[in-house]
């Protein structure tokens, strides 16, 4: 079963408040559908930026309400609540969390085209960093702005990352502005 967003979202938002406590986590961000902003969510995927992935691991394993723990190696780990939900999370180095939190959000089509064009560019594009095909060294992103300068794009916002004419949209300059929430304006009404 997928999660509606509404019930997805506010546990995300308090497993990234553990974890942001960890001592040496440079940043946390969800990643997948979620971050996409979909209306319902599978398992809730989590990325970390830190050096040191051993005790980021300690505190995801003994979040209040595990019910069992379905994997842990040292930079992954899988768990699962008394309530079903599952939840991932992925331990990355500061330098490749752009690569890795990029990776980990855009839907599989987004990706597949921005690996094209890393191709064209003579990049392997992967979770970690960019490869050069000719002549070897890598390109490391700490965000994902820095991705998408490197393929030569627009920074494309996690929430349209579907494979919906965004990429042809970047590589143009033209995406459209996305409303944020100082640009709603509303009227509450109400009965008794």
């Amino acid at each position: 079963g997928r999660l509606p967003l509404g019930k997805a979202y506010p546990l995300v938002q308090e497993i990234i408040e553990v974890l942001k406590a960890v001592k040496g986590v440079v940043d946390v961000q969800p990643a997948g559908s979620l971050r996409r902003m979909r209306s319902t969510v599978g398992d809730l995927d989590i990325l970390v930026a830190a050096k040191d992935s051993s005790a980021v691991m300690d505190a995801f394993v003994n979040l209040k309400g595990v019910e069992r723990v379905l994997g842990r190696g040292e930079f992954k780990a899988s768990i699962e609540f008394f309530d079903g939900v599952r939840a991932q999370m992925w331990v990355h180095p500061p330098q490749e969390f752009g690569t890795a939190l990029q990776y980990a959000t855009g839907s599989k089509d987004h990706n597949v085209q921005l690996r094209q064009i890393a191709l064209d560019k003579g990049l392997s594009l992967s979770d970690h960093s960019f490869k050069k095909l000719k002549g070897g060294g890598e390109i490391f992103c700490a965000t994902e702005e820095e991705v998408y300068k490197t393929l030569g794009l627009q920074y494309v916002p996690p929430e349209i990352r579907e494979d919906r004419g965004e990429v042809e949209a970047a590589k143009a300059n033209k995406l459209p502005k996305l409303i944020q929430v100082k640009d709603i304006k509303s009227d509450l009404h109400m009965h008794s």
